[in-house]
């Protein structure tokens, strides 16, 4: 039996990194959804917009963000990535990332997860770090 902490840490490195691009292949793609509507109202309302084309936009546009700022550095989950207990993308990894985004001017926060090649946003609103 292998030593337990000689084992990689999950996510590693290259699976941080490729999540993001993946995640923003998908939405690209138009493979996208929203996994908790109800955070949508509260997040159009913070990022002070109008429709839900503005927000996916916004959230390809964040995307290109963190891979720009290094996804490494961004990443906010946890080792091993938290499980959603939300209906539709339960029990699907949940993928966090903070940055400083040029475009808002603040860290903001962002999460979701990739099920099937789509895109099931969770979260975006302002960073609780500063």
């Amino acid at each position: 039996m292998e030593n337990p902490a000689r084992m990689p840490k999950r996510p590693s490195k290259n699976e941080i990194t490729k999540k993001v691009h993946s995640g923003l292949e998908a939405v690209r793609a138009n493979r996208r959804s929203f996994a908790v509507r109800k955070h949508l109202t509260d997040d159009l309302d913070q990022l002070d917009l109008a429709s839900e084309d503005d927000y996916w936009k916004l959230i390809e546009s964040f995307l290109g963000e963190i891979i720009a700022a290094n996804p490494l550095a961004c990443y906010a989950g946890s080792f091993p990535p938290k499980r959603s207990y939300e209906d539709g993308i339960k029990p699907a990894e949940l993928w966090a990332y903070a940055w400083e985004s040029p475009s808002q001017n603040e860290r903001m926060y962002l999460k979701f997860v990739l099920k099937d090649g789509w895109y099931f946003h969770v979260d975006c609103h302002e960073s609780s770090e500063k």
